[in-house]
């Protein structure tokens, strides 16, 4: 019986240390999600931080028909 207490134990110890990693892959992978995250609102290159700068405004929406009719009505 003693083996099989031993082996009981062994067990526990495991999903222990089991449940430790667990939490620990949750929190990093938390922590990456957040980092990709921030990443996302970044600029890519110092041409994308130019233009977004500048208020790039992408032709045929409707903010780029009214720039457009700003333009040619001056």
């Amino acid at each position: 019986m003693k083996a099989r207490r031993d082996i009981e134990r062994r067990i526990e110890k495991e999903n222990r240390k089991l449940a430790e990693l667990r939490s620990q892959i949750e929190h990093t992978e938390a922590f990456v999600q957040g980092l990709q995250e921030a990443l996302r609102m970044l600029p890519k290159d110092e041409n994308d931080r130019a233009k977004r700068r500048r208020g790039i405004i992408r032709p045929g929406s409707d903010m780029g028909k009214i720039r457009d009719l700003i333009r040619q009505t001056g």
